[in-house]
């Protein structure tokens, strides 16, 4: 019932002020277009003309190809003419090219627009510049890769506990003396890896740290294959948002 009062309210307004949408449209801050059922540019908005350095004169009535969008015009246009036919909604992620020379990373939503009988008389689109999200997701991503060749090179055994004691990450060095893999022990607890006596000396030092919330620095010993192997660990609280403890980081030399 409400949203059937909103469309009624919003047909109103727009009977009201004929220039409505057109001002709607040029209030956006993303670009903006529509195209005929020939795939022809019908419209756009300031933003269009801004983020492609072409002023609406030059976009009005040309194709794809005569305005141009860099090596993805080909591809570009293949998705219109499959909207066009099939008609729909369409989400696509891409490198463009802007009017002054620099690549951007955007995201077209389109949608196929159909008159009174169901027939697909074109489309519109919105484009969303993500440039700089990319630009964050690769440095976290080139961050977690340095991160991991760091534990991974480390010749310390490093592992990360969760509150309930499950192994969430283990590196190199710790495979290699356990003999198991890290997809073979993510997620399992460790008293499903170790043995009793060693599994209530770890489950208690990790009560610890996630009580005192601090750092802890002991000395350990491991019985493998018949040996002792004897370890000077540090524990650490690892925090997340609202400084939530998340877990239990360790390292052992």
């Amino acid at each position: 019932v409400a949203a059937t009062k909103i469309d009624a309210g919003m047909k109103n307004i727009v009977r009201q002020n004929p220039d409505f949408l057109d001002a709607l449209i040029e209030t956006l801050p993303h670009p903006l277009y529509y195209k005929d059922a020939g795939g022809r540019y019908m419209g756009c908005n300031r933003a269009f003309e801004d983020f492609f350095g072409r002023p609406r004169s030059e976009i009005i009535g040309r194709t794809v190809h005569e305005i141009g969008l860099g090596s993805i015009v080909e591809l570009y246009n293949r998705k219109d003419r499959e909207l066009l036919e099939n008609g729909g909604k369409q989400h696509c992620e891409w490198e463009v090219d802007r009017s002054d020379g620099e690549k951007r990373y955007v995201l077209f939503d389109k949608a196929a627009l159909k008159d009174a009988q169901g027939n697909v008389t074109g489309l519109v689109g919105i484009i969303s510049d993500i440039s700089e999200q990319k630009k964050i997701e690769d440095a976290l991503r080139r961050t977690r890769e340095f991160l991991a060749s760091v534990l991974d090179n480390c010749p310390a055994l490093f592992y990360v506990n969760t509150p309930d004691n499950r192994i969430t990450l283990v590196n190199n060095a710790w495979e290699r003396f356990t003999g198991k893999t890290q997809e073979q022990v993510v997620g399992l607890s460790l008293q499903d890896v170790f043995s009793q006596p060693v599994v209530r000396k770890f489950m208690e030092d990790n009560r610890r740290v996630l009580e005192t919330a601090a750092p802890l620095e002991i000395e350990e010993s491991v019985e493998r294959n018949g040996r002792t192997f004897f370890f000077q660990t540090t524990k650490f609280p690892l925090k997340g948002p609202g400084d939530s403890l998340v877990g239990v980081g360790g390292m052992s030399i």
